[in-house]
């Protein structure tokens, strides 16, 4: 099938628009009425549907299914419909491309996608998956703005252990601008191929052009150019073409098309923690916590690591907000197993975050079994800093808000029935601040046997600034307010702090509070020492 289709349906799928066509098929965009959502719908070409060939088709649904990450595009079906066999791929309506053809890329946007990409190989790596096809197209974005989310796609020459492949050794497969030596030379190659090819996406999306190219006018000499070059030629130094990049960052890109793929980063998960610490706009933070004026017992907990003390990534930030009479113990074990979890995780990603919530919770609720514990929970919010993102989790009501170009906006959604409510529409934020029920939870640590984190990425532009907060913070002072503080032409961790935390005692200061700033610039990275506040 190399046309849309007469029929306006594919199986139980509405077909909206073609996409594109490959030597395999051609993709829709198409519409699932069932679950309400639009799914891209790789249609195999009618003429090429002999048993082997479909054989291998149903093979790539395989491969996907068995890999599992939110950067990884997964499969919502698969069938066959007037013997033109499908499969629907989650949809997404960009790619790297099309910000490519705009020309060089902002640093830490380029950075944000190619760690993404970098966390996505590293999930199939560990099904065994080596992708093979590593380009712009295949690096399809939710928007292509900076909070644009990738989604790798097509995994048709990909190569699975123990599965039979879907090409022949000595064979090439691939795309010339961005296929290493070892799949010129028809090796199978690993993952290592694709930490090259990786490499070489990311030198175009900085540079604007890709590493290697020619004049040639005729396909084979131009091909035999491309092939010649990444075999022999070291590329131009990514800082002789985008002088703004660092030194750093021209290293990973270095390291990743390395001729020898034993010169090259290892894991894809490797070259995704080198991207954490070279790429990333450069932190300065702070916690601080005040029992408030009318509780005996601060039950709130704050952590604030970086750079070597962080657990995992960058840094780690978390708010703690401790409930029962043995509240304190519950918010600081809840910190406690996140970093201890953290630390024993091999990337930083929305997985090693989740892992670590999970563990939390199972420690709060156990402990809670025991009589003098009794009742205890905690909420957590948490921000783990990697690749220029933050990877966000939460529980409870302790939120975060970012303020960036002039404007507060929450980042995080409170799990309390007023919250529930104004998520709902059925409650006016206005009329949620100060309900009898505002500080009744849905979720908390420690209250039941399994719990739900919410999970949000958050790429970070330079200027960006971070609050997380205990609901004793948020409950005494308006957002209005803490936009003001955050917002300050002079600006100063240290200073905002203390003014935060002595406008909600001023308010009346009814319950613990507990702040942890953190601000994005062009400084060095530091924690600030909060003993002389």
């Amino acid at each position: 099938m190399t046309n849309a289709p007469q029929e306006e349906m594919i199986g139980k799928y509405r077909v909206i628009e073609r996409i594109g066509s490959g030597s395999q098929g051609t993709v829709y965009r198409a519409h699932d009425p069932r679950l309400g959502r639009d799914v891209a719908l790789k249609v195999l070409h009618s003429y090429l549907a002999s048993p082997d060939v479909i054989a291998r088709f149903r093979r790539e649904a395989q491969v996907v299914a068995s890999i599992s990450h939110p950067n990884i595009a997964g499969i919502s079906g698969i069938g066959e419909h007037n013997g033109s066999h499908f499969i629907a791929y989650e949809y997404a309506s960009h790619a790297a491309s099309d910000l490519i053809r705009r020309g060089p890329m902002d640093i830490a946007h380029a950075a944000s996608i190619s760690r993404q990409t970098a966390l996505a190989l590293e999930a199939a790596r560990v099904e065994g998956v080596t992708h093979h096809n590593v380009k712009p197209d295949n690096l399809r974005l939710t928007s292509l703005g900076a909070g644009g989310i990738v989604k790798l796609i097509d995994f048709d020459v990909a190569h699975m252990e123990g599965m039979a492949s879907n090409t022949q050794a000595g064979s090439q497969w691939g795309t010339p601008l961005y296929m290493p030596p070892e799949q010129w030379a028809g090796e199978r190659g690993d993952t290592r191929s694709d930490v090259y090819s990786l490499g070489a996406v990311m030198y175009q999306m900085l540079a604007g052009r890709a590493p290697f190219d020619s004049d040639a006018k005729n396909k084979v000499a131009w091909q035999t150019e491309i092939a010649r070059q990444h075999n022999e030629d070291a590329a131009p130094p990514i800082r002789s073409v985008r002088p703004d990049v660092s030194e750093e960052l021209e290293a990973v890109i270095a390291k990743c098309m390395a001729k020898s793929p034993t010169e090259r980063y290892q894991t894809p998960g490797e070259l995704a923690n080198a991207l954490a610490v070279s790429a990333i706009p450069l932190l300065s933070a702070l916690g601080d916590t005040d029992v408030g004026r009318v509780r005996s017992v601060n039950r709130d907990g704050v952590v604030v690591r970086a750079g070597a003390d962080a657990p995992l990534g960058e840094a780690l930030i978390a708010v703690a907000d401790g409930m029962g009479a043995a509240g304190e113990v519950a918010s600081q074990m809840a910190l406690d197993l996140l970093v201890e979890s953290l630390a024993g995780a091999s990337v930083p990603d929305e997985r090693a975050l989740m892992d670590a919530f999970a563990r939390a919770n199972a420690g709060v609720r156990e402990a809670s079994r025991k009589p003098a514990y009794r009742g205890m929970a905690a909420t957590l919010v948490a921000g783990l800093l990697a690749g220029g993102e933050m990877i966000i989790g939460n529980v409870g009501d302790s939120r975060m808000y970012l303020y960036r170009d002039g404007n507060l906006s929450r980042v995080t959604r409170d799990h309390s029935w007023v919250g529930e409510m104004v998520a709902s529409n059925m409650l006016t934020e206005e009329r949620a601040a100060n309900h009898p029920r505002r500080n009744a939870l849905t979720r908390a640590l420690g209250a039941a046997s399994s719990v739900n984190a919410d999970l949000t990425r958050l790429p970070l532009l330079r200027g960006d600034r971070l609050t997380l907060c205990s609901d004793g913070l948020h409950d005494m002072v308006d957002d209005k307010t803490i936009a003001e503080i955050m917002g300050s032409e002079s600006f100063d961790l240290k200073r905002a702090a203390r003014d935060l935390i002595d406008l909600a005692n001023q308010a009346g200061g009814t319950d613990n509070i507990t702040v942890a700033l953190a601000r994005f610039d062009e400084k060095n990275l530091e924690i600030l020492d909060t003993k002389d506040l």
